[in-house]
C-alpha cells in the first residue's frame, strides 16, 4: 500500500516515514509539497502511484494550494470517489475540522506530539486502511 503525504514540512514527512517503517507494515510513503503537486501526481498515468492501493494524508496549511482547496478540488472529480483521505494537521480549530469533514474525509487527525503518540496515530490509520482493503489507484483516462 502507498500513502501520499501532502505536506510542505519535510521534518514531518521524514518523521512519518520513520514511524511507518517501524510499524513493520508494507507501506510506502510518497510526498507532495502542496495540493497542486499532489493533483498532478494523482492524475499522471505514469506516476508511481498508479495500480497500487493508495490513501492520502493531507495537511491544511501549505503554499500554492492548501488542504481545504485540495479537498474541494479532489472531491469534485468522480475518479477520486472512494479514495481514503485523512487530514493530518496541526490545526485543532473546529472550523478547519468541520470544513474538512464536509468533504467526506476518512478522518481528521491532529498531528500528535511525541514519538509514541505519533506511532499510535499512524498505526490506527494503517490498521483502518488494512481493514477496508484500499483499492488500487487508476487515473482517469487510463486504459486497461
Amino acid at each position: 500500500m502507498q500513502i501520499l503525504m501532502i505536506d510542505d514540512d519535510h521534518l514531518d514527512v521524514e518523521l512519518v516515514r520513520r514511524v511507518l517503517n517501524s510499524l513493520g507494515e508494507p507501506v510506502e510513503l510518497l510526498n507532495a509539497y502542496d495540493g497542486r503537486q499532489a493533483l498532478e501526481m494523482l492524475k499522471d498515468t505514469e506516476s508511481p502511484l498508479v495500480n497500487k492501493p493508495l490513501a492520502l494524508l493531507v495537511d491544511i496549511n501549505m503554499p500554492r494550494m492548501n488542504g481545504h482547496e485540495f479537498l474541494r478540488e479532489i472531491r469534485e472529480e468522480s475518479q477520486f470517489d472512494g479514495l481514503p483521505i485523512f487530514v493530518f494537521s496541526g490545526s485543532e480549530r473546529s472550523r478547519d475540522i468541520e470544513e474538512c469533514q464536509a468533504h467526506n474525509i476518512s478522518g481528521y487527525v491532529y498531528k500528535p506530539l511525541g514519538l509514541e503518540n505519533m506511532r499510535k496515530a499512524l498505526n490506527t490509520i494503517v490498521q483502518f486502511l488494512n481493514l477496508i482493503r484500499v483499492p488500487s489507484h487508476r487515473p482517469a483516462g487510463m486504459i486497461g
